[in-house]
């Protein structure tokens, strides 16, 4: 998704059509500027300013110099839809760097609330829209100290312009310093040796797998990845051009990630808990949240799903007559904790299947240890999402669909509807394929974001869900915010 906003604001952004004059970087130490004031050179798009972020000069402990640059969220804005990014941009002087290969890099340092960030590198085609988009916001430095981060692109000889610039994505505050752009020679016209085995290696996957592999033009876009590596002798350099051709693709849902290694320049990456399903008791019912399950197999999702059923046996001894299962926090990850956790109130599964193109359906796996079922599993359930639930959060309110006595509330969801296949590339990066749709126990696919049966505004969607059940004959008035925050798992969580 922010791959997507950050080429639409780079094409909105064309502002090298009339190229500027040397030098390659204006204002690259931030040097020049007021303090508190937005650093001369760089410019901030308007839809970066309505949606809260700031960029100035600070001269609070800069890599070099007296100065540094701020990119910063301000804090109270509203943030129910999907999650922001801001940039910063400056168009590229390219007078001699056609044929060339480039590289632009600057010092960042995550600030005391850190989001995902880093640098990114746009080349514009001779129409004037971007050809090779790389970004380095899957590999910035985690740590608070700073640390060199560096994007590369080649330059055609047909380029009508380019922009650089740094990217937040959500929340945050990062500090960037001593900016470059290098020019690292003229390049070949197409990658060599390695790249060309990794690039090529990347493309078949894509092209045998991808679920719309069907509707691309892939010599067009073998061409196209090709002339975007031009120059390539190692597999990292070929990662803008793989990001390049899964945007064409046309969705959203796959990426690439790179190797563990490249992840986090300048030190280890902050080390993160897993946070577990919460819940509260709100009369006769019990309100489940469930956040994002990162997870990789069986064994890391065991502590989530536990924890789910510790909530639903300790609230059905509580007396629950009725769940709310709120989604609107959980942005993806591993399906399996929440549907396999929740399959006490589900039922017998499975709950879906993965329908490819080009292959049988193939059923949702099935909890090979479905636990107790509860003493009244026909007890009604809402389930809660919004904007921000994604993916697998997706999947667990796709689980629901079918079941008796079960109403959505809520805003329409991210619309990652897909499933989606990890597929480990030579250095260790894995390719997220998006390889099939979901369909729901009714039969019904889905492509795109859900709908809830109830569309409410988010401060309502709990009162309308607490409605719903009164009506279905079990009552829980919603608490007022300031007496509902959510406990831990287990027999605290139902009290």
């Amino acid at each position: 998704m922010a791959k997507a906003v950050l080429i639409a604001i780079t094409a909105a952004m064309s502002l090298s059509a009339a190229e500027p004059s040397a030098p390659l970087l204006r204002n690259p130490g931030f040097e020049s500027g007021d303090d508190g004031a937005p650093p001369a050179g760089w410019f901030v798009p308007d839809v970066v300013r309505q949606a809260g972020f700031r960029f100035e000069t600070s001269s609070e402990a800069p890599a070099t110099g007296p100065t540094s640059g701020r990119l910063w969220r301000e804090a109270g804005v509203d943030d129910q839809g999907p999650p922001p990014q801001g940039t910063i941009l400056q168009a590229l002087n390219l007078e001699g760097l056609r044929g060339h290969r480039i590289r632009f890099s600057a010092m960042l340092r995550n600030g005391e609330t850190s989001g995902a960030a880093g640098l990114w590198l746009a080349v514009d085609g001779p129409e004037g829209q971007p050809t090779t988009v790389d970004n380095s916001i899957d590999r910035v430095a985690t740590s608070r100290g700073w640390s060199r981060v560096s994007v590369e692109a080649y330059v055609p000889a047909d380029a009508r312009g380019a922009r650089a610039g740094l990217v937040l994505r959500t929340a945050g505050d990062v500090r960037i310093d001593d900016a470059r752009l290098e020019d690292l020679g003229p390049a070949d016209p197409v990658p060599t040796g390695e790249a060309k085995a990794y690039l090529d290696r990347a493309l078949d996957l894509m092209q045998q797998h991808h679920l719309n592999s069907a509707k691309a033009d892939w010599p067009a876009l073998r061409a196209r990845a090709y002339a975007a590596t031009a120059g390539a002798t190692r597999p990292a350099q070929t990662y803008a051009a793989i990001r390049s051709t899964i945007n064409a693709l046309g969705e959203r849902h796959t990426f690439l990630r790179p190797p563990p290694a490249a992840q986090a320049p300048g030190g280890a990456p902050v080390a993160t808990a897993q946070p577990l399903p919460t819940a509260r008791m709100a009369g006769g019912v019990a309100v489940i949240a469930l956040p994002r399950l990162h997870s990789r197999g069986p064994d890391g999702r065991k502590p989530y799903q536990a924890a789910i059923r510790d909530i639903l046996r300790t609230a059905e001894a509580a007396g629950a007559c009725g769940w709310m299962i709120d989604l609107r926090g959980h942005t993806g990850g591993d399906m399996y904790g929440g549907v396999w956790g929740l399959s006490p109130l589900l039922g017998p599964g499975p709950h879906g299947r993965f329908v490819a193109p080009t292959s049988a359906a193939r059923p949702w796996m099935v909890d090979p240890d479905p636990g107790r079922p509860l003493r009244n599993q026909d007890a009604p359930v809402a389930v809660l999402f919004g904007p921000r639930t994604g993916s697998a959060g997706e999947d667990v309110a796709i689980a629901f669909a079918g079941r008796p006595a079960t109403r959505t509330f809520g805003q329409p969801s991210a619309g990652f509807t897909t499933a989606n296949t990890g597929m480990p590339l030579p250095d260790g990066a894995v390719l997220a394929l998006t390889t099939a749709l979901i369909e729901d126990r009714t039969g019904h696919v889905h492509d795109g974001p859900l709908i809830p049966d109830e569309t409410v505004p988010p401060d309502q969607a709990e009162a309308a869900a607490a409605a719903w059940l009164a009506g279905q004959g079990c009552s829980g008035a919603v608490p007022s915010p300031a007496s509902s925050a959510a406990p831990g798992p287990g027999a605290s969580s139902a009290r």
